[in-house]
């Protein structure tokens, strides 16, 4: 009956559910039957056999007898068929082998024994020996008949081995997982004869995981089915997991695995971690997957994963360094955009220092020289660091450079500035800026500050002031106004603009440094030279930082009137 519901059953979980029955019920009553005839009409005379030949034989008999609920057990209860169906067999043949052989060599033994005593007399003890070396020689050559054997009549596992093995000693020839994946993908499915295999990865920003690293899937860190392949580590098959309910699924996960016709799933687990799995589809001769199949692919996931993942550091290595040889140029470009070598200015003698805490800086500072002889001071600070601030940076310069040259009031000109800012950068980004005209004749310095940290001014007699007239930050308020400053200069006279990254600069213990304590380093050096007031200006933020690297672009301009 067991026969004919295994011929009889239409999917492959109702035949390995059956098969499973009929090894564990049908091996074990053909061996009861034997038992039975052997002793009851071929050998009635059975009692006469030694007792312990006769309990030994009846033990196994029974032994036999308890696969079939074990087998029914599995079937019902545990729906890991085809794993169990696997061992169960593996064992039932391997046991039938082992005492075959064992009566096999006992037999040799015992003949063996007797043969050498006979020819040799040699005694007891030189008998024995000779007769383990001749046992020692038949298991070496049984083994060798078992490799000879597993090769003639299942050649396809052989191929499998040697297309996996000789695929992992080629993924350094390998420089994406784009092309691993793809060959992968074409080597299983040729060697196991499927309709198609997908390799869904872990993406590495975020829980998901991705088909061929691009294209998206369902799946997701806190799915039930990933949960259990990241803590099993074994081979699922699709079909027992959707009948049993012990992997709860969501729907999308479930139209997903029947839509590409998914029949195993296979995790790839490398160091401790799941980064993905391979879902394989169905066989293209209408086949179940053998348990031997599930054996070797399961052995050699753990190769596929760690290979994969080392694929990913290799291309994350080699991105990086791609970026960082792009953040080097933009560096390059972004230097040329300040000004080194600082112009000829009226009236004025100066000094300029920036410090980047990236390969690029959202700080800014401008020396402008106008034909009548008035020379533009400016200096920001873009909200956010590298390449992105950079950017907003390398715009704010080219729009104050045109928009100086119109001759424009500087409170009219913030406003230009402003509406640029509005209308091409994000809600959350934002410009401080501060720019000052100076008219070397008057010696007088108009000056807007659209939001940033006030230069201080020292006067030579000694006095300070604060250059503090202005608006808002550049950029959130499309309606903001700016306020226009004006101060008369005396030669002697000294000013210091500096962005936040010197003020705010850190120590170990999260203290910022403070504008008071840079206004008594520039006012303690106020007869130095604007070069000598930067250095000791930058000699104070070093103190204080330590070891620390800077958390934020640190530029100063200082100004010296001459």
């Amino acid at each position: 009956v067991l026969a004919c519901n295994y011929r009889r059953a239409n999917t492959y979980l109702e035949k390995r559910q059956t098969k499973l029955v009929l090894w564990g019920s049908g091996v074990s009553l053909i061996l009861f039957l034997a038992y039975l005839l052997e002793r009851f009409v071929i050998f009635p005379d059975i009692y006469r056999m030694p007792l312990l030949w006769h309990m030994l034989g009846t033990d196994l008999i029974f032994l036999f007898l308890l696969l079939s609920p074990l087998s029914l057990v599995y079937a019902v209860g545990k729906y890991r068929l085809l794993e169990v169906e696997g061992r169960l067999r593996r064992g039932t043949r391997h046991l039938f082998t082992l005492i075959f052989s064992g009566l096999l060599l006992f037999g040799i033994g015992y003949y063996a024994n007797k043969l050498i005593s006979k020819i040799f007399e040699l005694g007891g003890f030189w008998n024995i020996a000779l007769t383990i070396v001749v046992v020692a020689v038949i298991i070496r050559g049984a083994q060798n008949l078992e490799k000879k054997l597993e090769s003639r009549f299942y050649p396809e596992r052989q191929r499998l081995r040697r297309m996996i093995h000789d695929f992992l000693q080629r993924t350094a020839s390998f420089d994406d997982r784009q092309a691993f994946w793809s060959e992968l993908e074409e080597q299983l499915r040729d060697s196991l004869a499927v309709e198609g295999v997908y390799p869904v990865l872990r993406a590495s920003e975020n829980g998901h995981f991705l088909l061929r690293d691009t294209l998206p899937t369902p799946f997701c860190e806190t799915s039930m089915l990933i949960r259990k392949m990241e803590r099993d580590a074994r081979p699922i098959m699709v079909d027992e997991a959707m009948s049993s309910d012990r992997i709860p699924m969501s729907e999308p996960e479930i139209t997903w695995l029947m839509r590409n016709r998914v029949a195993l799933v296979l995790p790839l687990v490398a160091h401790g971690q799941l980064v993905g799995f391979l879902g394989f589809g169905m066989k293209v001769e209408q086949e179940d997957y053998a348990a031997e199949e599930l054996r070797i692919l399961s052995s050699l996931a753990p190769q596929f994963a760690i290979a994969s993942d080392n694929l990913r550091l290799i291309v994350e290595n080699v991105d990086k360094r791609r970026m960082e040889d792009e953040l080097r140029v933009a560096r390059r470009v972004q230097e040329k955009f300040l000004p080194k070598v600082l112009p000829h200015t009226p009236g004025l003698s100066l000094a300029t220092r920036s410090i980047f805490c990236l390969e690029v800086a959202g700080d800014y500072y401008d020396v402008i020289v106008h034909p009548d002889g008035r020379t533009a001071l400016a200096i920001g600070d873009v909200s956010g660091k590298g390449a992105g601030a950079a950017l907003i940076m390398a715009n704010l310069q080219a729009s104050l450079r045109a928009l100086c040259g119109l001759g424009l009031k500087l409170d009219a000109l913030m406003l230009r500035i402003n509406e640029l800012i509005h209308d091409n950068t994000e809600p959350d980004q934002f410009i401080t800026l501060w720019v000052g005209v100076f008219e070397p004749k008057e010696r007088i310095l108009r000056y807007v500050n659209a939001g940033h940290n006030c230069p201080i001014l020292i006067r030579a007699d000694g006095r300070e002031a604060i250059l503090d007239r202005g608006g808002f930050i550049l950029g959130p308020f499309p309606d903001a106004t700016f306020e226009q400053g004006c101060v008369r200069l005396d030669i002697g006279d000294t000013i210091l603009l500096f962005t936040d990254g010197v003020s705010e600069a850190i120590n170990s213990d999260g203290d910022e440094l403070g504008e008071d304590l840079v206004r008594d380093v520039v006012r303690a050096h106020a007869d130095e030279t604007p070069e000598q007031i930067i250095n000791q200006v930058m000699t104070l933020v070093d103190l204080h930082q330590g070891d620390r690297s800077p958390a934020d672009d640190q530029t100063l301009v200082a100004v010296r009137i001459v």
